[in-house]
């Protein structure tokens, strides 16, 4: 005998009634509204979600829409829901600060289960029961949040309305029409041949703010890529894309460009300039002609190969929490130790060397100085003596 989801919905019914304080009244219309349907988990769980405020709402279904086969880590979806404009501002915090504690609300609530890192025990990803999945589609079904593709393409044709659309997983199709779509988000993944160079699809999806492809058999992107100029996300992790148009340096709203496991290795002028770029994040040893980012709000830059240059000019991103590069020569470590001491929001610093020598030579990481808010330090390669902050620790 199986529990059907009683304990769940006890448990959310629980947490839903510990957020409503001493207020009888409250508590009253969270009884007349269940007065007839507690033997109905699913309405007991809708309930649960009726009572979210807005935010946690598109927070919650977002979560649900998403593959739930595929780890989704949470600090990529706070970049989704910062791009799709759902956050909302709170004075001395940022954004991503803000969209971290609807996870923890959620959770809170049971809606979510929070997996955490095993080492730094910070949130990692996310898992969501079946039951609450259902509800979130039932919810997506009735309006025109979203919807989800894996089957026939003429499922969309009532949906086009519906401002996001994920496609995962699916078998081989050659073309998909979305001349009567108005998407704001596009997610797709392991799509075997799925085809975004069609002038049709670009023009439909001009004010697209998320383009999200993930394990998609794509080699390249249309230079009309500059035309979506309302684009906040792009992300292209596990492409086969080895070359970015020239045209992204006209998305001026862009704020995270994702291109992590693809065989891009060096980033088109232009990059450096777009001012509202937040997430800067790249394979291994990607090239970059300048990096006098014109965005004072850049928080995460991975992937970079430096220069010495390029090492002293780190030291005017004082946003940055998380930093990811390789240094060219050992000169340059110095340069790279003396920026990093001007970094006072930083959280997490990997440094990796591209020669095959040590990190304590003469100018090399022995300089060293960890800023105060370090919670994750990474050096990759030979390293004889430890750097000086670890000495007076």
């Amino acid at each position: 005998m199986t529990c059907q989801g009683l304990p769940l919905a006890i448990l959310t019914l629980a947490q839903l009634m510990s957020t409503k304080g001493h207020n009888p009244r409250e508590w009253n219309d969270i009884l007349q509204s269940l007065s007839s349907k507690l033997e109905d988990v699913n309405q007991i769980l809708l309930l649960s979600y009726n009572c979210l405020p807005t935010h946690l709402k598109f927070c919650f279904l977002y979560c649900a829409m998403l593959p739930k086969n595929r780890r989704i880590k949470i600090n990529n979806l706070i970049r989704l829901l910062v791009a799709e404009g759902f956050v909302t501002e709170i004075p001395g915090q940022t954004l991503e600060a803000v969209a971290k504690e609807y996870f923890f609300e959620l959770s809170y609530r049971s809606l979510l289960h929070i997996i955490t890192h095993r080492i730094s025990r910070e949130p990692d990803y996310y898992q969501m029961h079946d039951l609450l999945r259902d509800v979130a589609f039932h919810v997506i079904g009735k309006g025109n949040f979203g919807v989800i593709f894996s089957d026939q393409i003429c499922e969309l044709e009532s949906k086009s309305k519906s401002r996001r659309l994920v496609i995962y997983e699916t078998t081989p199709y050659t073309e998909l029409d979305m001349s009567n779509w108005k998407l704001r988000s596009l997610h797709v993944f392991r799509a075997n041949s799925f085809n975004f160079s069609q002038s049709q699809m670009l023009q439909s999806i001009k004010l697209l703010r998320v383009l999200h492809l993930e394990n998609v058999s794509i080699e390249s992107l249309p230079d009309e890529m500059g035309n979506l100029i309302q684009l906040r996300f792009l992300g292209l992790k596990c492409t086969n894309i080895s070359k970015l148009p020239t045209s992204l340096r006209k998305l001026c709203h862009l704020q995270t460009l994702d291109i992590r496991g693809t065989q891009v290795d060096s980033l088109p002028d232009g990059i450096a300039e777009l001012q509202q770029l937040r997430h800067l994040i790249c394979s291994t040893n990607v090239r970059v002609s300048n990096l006098t980012f014109q965005s004072t709000q850049l928080q995460t830059l991975s992937g970079m190969s430096l220069n010495c240059s390029q090492a002293r000019e780190l030291g005017q991103l004082t946003q940055l929490r998380k930093l990811k590069v390789s240094v060219i020569e050992v000169k340059d470590c110095s340069e790279l130790c003396a920026s990093i001491e001007k970094l006072p929001n930083l959280e997490s610093l990997t440094v990796r060397t591209t020669w095959n020598s040590e990190f304590h030579r003469p100018g090399g990481l022995e300089r060293l100085l960890a800023p105060r808010f370090l919670e994750k330090l990474v050096l990759k390669g030979m390293l004889k003596t430890t750097a000086r902050f670890f000495r007076h620790s």
